[in-house]
């Protein structure tokens, strides 16, 4: 692979910040690149977690299917964002769905693979730690709005939720 023509993508990456140049390099040319079609899933809820990726184009979103069967839209990103990180853990299941929001590309790294890059390269796996801790405290901020924002603005939030999972942008979910 040509690593150089996804260097950028790497370096705005928040699991890839601060590395230098050569472990930018090694990183890209260990990955593969996935593209999914609009409407197709990089994967689903309660799906065993074997690839962390970089999205490179296109939008993808975040769903969640309630145990009622109620879908719920839990974000969306751009180009540049990571997404199934829980990979790096290892033995772990998606705890949502990953839906095409129009054609997507994207580098992929299979566990062991990101787990070695991890061992080479220690920023990567601080930076992991950081950008997991980020999404804690990014569910920790969902969960005090729902137990203290009143329901008209929850309304709010879902239509704008509801209108950036169309493929139009929306403030705060990341493909502005």
């Amino acid at each position: 692979m040509d690593s150089t023509r996804y260097n950028q993508y790497l370096q705005h990456s928040k699991l890839f910040q601060e590395l230098d140049e050569d472990a930018i390099r090694v990183a890209a040319d260990s990955a593969h690149i996935r593209r999914v079609k609009s409407g197709a899933f990089f994967f689903h809820q309660g799906d065993p977690a074997k690839v962390l990726y970089v999205l490179i184009e296109g939008h993808v979103k975040f769903t969640q299917v309630t145990p009622e069967g109620q879908q719920v839209l839990l974000r969306a990103i751009g180009p540049g964002e990571t997404f199934g990180a829980v990979a790096a853990l290892g033995d772990a299941f998606h705890p949502a769905s990953a839906q095409a929001i129009g054609n997507c590309a994207a580098l992929g790294w299979e566990s062991d693979v990101i787990s070695g890059l991890m061992g080479q390269f220690p920023r990567l796996a601080l930076n992991a730690v950081r950008f997991l801790a980020g999404r804690v405290e990014e569910f920790q901020d969902r969960y005090r709005e729902l137990s203290t924002e009143r329901v008209e603005r929850r309304v709010a939030h879902a239509a704008v939720a509801a209108r950036t999972a169309d493929g139009q942008t929306g403030r705060g979910w990341g493909i502005d």
